[in-house]
């Protein structure tokens, strides 16, 4: 069988397409981190093979139907267990009474709030989603049989989280959201929360335009900076890819918490994207009075292009279903193709040059374990799909026809995976690396430096192997 490694290694075409998707700021992170080069192209092997797209469009129906029209306690539990990690991860500061009141924005299908709940006794929690009628057949909330039950403690708002901050913009407002009745000043202007989740995300809605995307996750940060009391924590979850909007938001929880962690659930590894732990916020009346100036200039540029632009011309960012279900986030769009004249929103005015200088070192830090885990996890799934098809070929009859998406995909797709991996430092083999179990997370303390961009991927081992309508839900 075809060495991948190898194949990702020494093949000059398959590193250009890959170049040729991206844009110069994010090529600047290929240049500087050999693993994103080499997860880049896994991903393009594997999002371009003709058998993972029969897998990844059986497992989307098999997750469909198990959903459809009815709440599934499966995903609740799943984000209980993604939660419960995270906490105990980083000193167990979700738990055992330091949470008070909490924000949770996208909270379907209710497993965060659920076990902030029950693990904090004298919380109180606010939780916003979409209206199930809104959302028919996706990711559900559900309260029923669960601490989400006492609206004493929890109060649900089905709302648009987009739709929530454009009426603040419309009325010149910062977006503070008052506790509830019984749970503090119903008319209070100042932050009332020591948690704010922001963890809505597009989930199981097929392509959705980068704008969506985009303007729902400045939407729920804008939001968690305006509603966290001092010393707060803030979990947010971002996409992996880095985009230059994404490193400038990156560049602005940095500089208002005092730590800022990554870290991927459990369930997906092989995704696209992590959660941010952003803990002791400290952003100062200066620092917010610039963030309504970035976040307002942004989202009304979104808005303004969501009026204006029908999705079907728009870039659409691989699957919007990707972190839900498989991954299956293709390259070839990351930076796609806009209509003539749009570009993304530039938050703060700096220039390429200036972002790179003064966020680079820290991207890289954070995301660069969180592409090893992908890179891993991506390669088990494709190993194991080609394995699983090499099987059954040889007792089934010819498999039926494949999509038009995977006819597209045939004359760049490789078909097989190693059944050894090479040996070497030079050998770009990251799969068999012991790691602990759970979350992995990786601290990038806000100023640090240190990072010798010239160098390579140093969590590689050395050792010698041996041979062998659009909706946003909680995002696992």
């Amino acid at each position: 069988m075809a060495e991948v490694d190898t194949l990702i290694a020494s093949s000059a075409d398959l590193a250009m397409r890959v170049e040729r998707c991206l844009n110069q700021f994010e090529r600047r992170f290929l240049l500087q981190s050999e693993l994103h080069g080499h997860l880049l192209r896994l991903k393009y092997l594997y999002g371009h093979n003709p058998v993972v797209d029969q897998s990844y469009h059986s497992r989307r129906e098999k997750q469909l139907d198990r959903n459809r029209g009815r709440p599934n306690a499966h995903y609740r539990i799943g984000f209980e267990n993604i939660i419960a990690v995270i906490s105990s991860s980083n000193d167990s500061f979700l738990q055992n009474g330091c949470v008070n009141n909490f924000l949770d924005l996208g909270c379907a299908p209710g497993g965060f709030s659920n076990w902030l709940l029950g693990e904090n006794p004298s919380s109180n929690g606010y939780g916003i989603t979409l209206p199930d009628d809104a959302a028919p057949g996706r990711l559900k909330f559900t309260a029923k049989g669960t601490a989400l039950e006492d609206t004493s403690r929890y109060t649900i708002r089905f709302d648009d989280l987009t739709t929530i901050v454009k009426q603040f913009l419309d009325d010149g407002e910062p977006p503070v959201i008052p506790p509830t009745a019984g749970h503090g000043d119903e008319n209070s202007t100042s932050p009332s929360y020591d948690l704010v989740i922001a963890g809505a995300f597009p989930t199981l809605e097929g392509h959705l335009p980068w704008w969506y995307r985009t303007r729902l996750a400045l939407s729920q940060i804008y939001i968690a900076l305006f509603n966290l009391q001092a010393g707060g924590s803030c979990i947010v979850v971002v996409n992996t890819k880095p985009f230059r909007w994404i490193v400038e938001v990156i560049g602005i929880l940095r500089s208002s918490f005092e730590t800022v962690k990554a870290a991927k659930g459990p369930l997906h590894k092989e995704r696209s994207s992590c959660y941010l732990v952003c803990r002791n916020y400290h952003a100062t009346e200066e620092q917010k009075s610039r963030y309504i100036t970035y976040f307002s200039a942004a989202l009304t540029q979104l808005q303004s292009i969501a009026e204006r632009s029908a999705a079907s011309t728009i870039l659409h960012e691989g699957n919007a279903e990707e972190d839900v279900v498989d991954g299956l986030d293709i390259p070839e769009t990351w930076e796609g193709r806009r209509e003539p004249g749009v570009e993304l929103p530039s938050l703060s005015g700096r220039s390429d040059d200036e972002i790179f200088e003064e966020e680079g070192e820290f991207v890289l830090d954070l995301f660069q374990p969180q592409w090893k885990d992908q890179y891993d996890e991506i390669y088990k799934r494709f190993k194991g799909v080609l394995d699983l098809a090499t099987r059954e070929q040889t007792t089934s009859p010819p498999p039926s026809p494949v999509s038009p998406r995977s006819e597209r995909r045939r004359s760049s797709s490789s078909w097989h995976l190693p059944s050894s991996s090479p040996s070497g430092s030079d050998s770009g083999d990251w799969r068999r690396e012991p790691r602990p179990q759970g979350t992995q997370a990786c601290t990038a303390t806000p100023g640090a430096t240190g990072t010798n961009f010239g160098s390579t991927w140093q969590m590689r081992s050395n050792r010698n192997r041996s041979d062998s309508g659009s909706s946003w839900r909680r995002i696992q």
